[in-house]
C-alpha cells in the first residue's frame, strides 16, 4: 500500500472519530427515602444516569456531609442487581455501601459513580439534602368549662349546666385520623374527626354538657376528665391525651 493510500485512510478515520460526541457523563440523584419510619433508620438513593454518552457505571461511592459512607462497590456486570455497566438509572440503599442507619437530622448524600472498577477512572457526581426524621402521633386536647344560669337565680342551683369545648391540636408529623372525644360524666356532641393533619387545631366539632347536682354544690366545685382518641398511620386507638377542668361553683347562703 502506498504512502498516499495510508495517509487517506487515516485521515479517514479521523474524520469519522471526530463525528463522533463523547458527552460529560452525568448522574442525577432522583429521590432519597428513609427505610423504617422512624430514625435511627436505613436509606435508599435513587438515580437516573446518563444516556446519552458511552459511560459506564462501573463502580460507585457514597459521601454523607462529605465523609465517605461505607466502601466503593463494584457493579456485578449482570442483570438481576440494581446496576450494571451502561445502566441508566436504579438505587442503593445504605447496606449496599456499608453504611450504618442514621440518626434523626438533615444529611447531605453525594452519590459518585465511576467509568472503571474500585471507583476509578471517568466519574461523574451529584448530591441531594434530606432528612431523617422520627414519627412522631401526638395529640393534644385542652378542655374549657363554662357554668351557665340556667335557671335565673343568684349563685348555682341544681339543674344549672356546665357547657365545655373541646381543642384537639395535631402535635405530631403525622395525620391523626378517626378522632374522638369521650368524657364519663359529660354529655358529648359531636362526630367524628376524620383527619387532622401535622399542626392542625378541631376547635369546633366537639362540645359536652353537665348538669349539675346538690352533691355537686356542697362540693363547692366540679371536676371532670376528658379523653381524645385517634389512630396513628399505623395503628388503631393508639393516640390520646385527655385533660381536667374544674369549675368552681359559688353557693348562696
Amino acid at each position: 500500500m502506498s504512502s498516499v493510500r495510508i495517509r487517506f485512510a487515516l485521515a479517514s478515520i479521523l474524520t469519522l472519530w471526530s463525528s463522533f460526541s463523547f458527552a460529560t457523563p452525568t448522574v442525577t440523584i432522583t429521590g432519597v427515602s428513609q427505610s423504617s419510619a422512624s430514625a435511627p433508620s436505613g436509606y435508599t438513593i435513587s438515580f437516573s444516569g446518563d444516556s446519552t454518552s458511552n459511560f459506564n457505571m462501573s463502580s460507585a461511592k457514597l459521601q454523607v456531609d462529605g465523609v465517605d459512607a461505607g466502601s466503593c462497590i463494584n457493579s456485578d456486570g449482570g442483570a438481576g442487581g440494581n446496576w450494571r455497566p451502561r445502566t441508566r438509572s436504579g438505587s442503593f440503599t445504605n447496606t449496599d455501601f456499608g453504611a450504618p442507619a442514621l440518626a434523626a437530622g438533615s444529611y447531605t448524600f453525594t452519590l459518585y459513580v465511576y467509568g472503571g472498577s474500585n471507583c476509578s477512572g471517568t466519574s461523574a457526581s451529584d448530591a441531594e439534602t434530606f432528612e431523617i426524621t422520627t414519627v412522631v402521633s401526638t395529640l393534644v386536647l385542652t378542655k374549657t368549662g363554662t357554668l351557665n344560669d340556667d335557671d335565673g337565680t343568684a349563685g348555682v342551683s341544681v339543674g344549672d349546666t356546665i357547657s365545655y369545648t373541646f381543642s384537639i391540636q395535631n402535635t405530631g408529623n403525622t395525620t391523626i385520623s378517626n378522632i374522638d372525644v369521650t368524657d364519663p360524666t359529660a354529655t358529648v356532641s359531636g362526630s367524628t374527626i376524620g383527619t387532622l393533619a401535622p399542626g392542625a387545631t378541631d376547635a369546633s366539632t366537639f362540645t359536652a354538657t353537665y348538669t349539675i347536682t346538690q352533691s355537686d354544690i356542697d362540693a363547692g366545685s366540679f371536676t371532670n376528665t376528658a379523653t381524645a382518641t385517634g389512630d396513628s398511620p399505623t395503628g388503631t386507638n393508639d393516640v390520646s391525651d385527655d385533660d381536667a377542668e374544674t369549675v368552681n361553683l359559688t353557693q348562696t347562703n
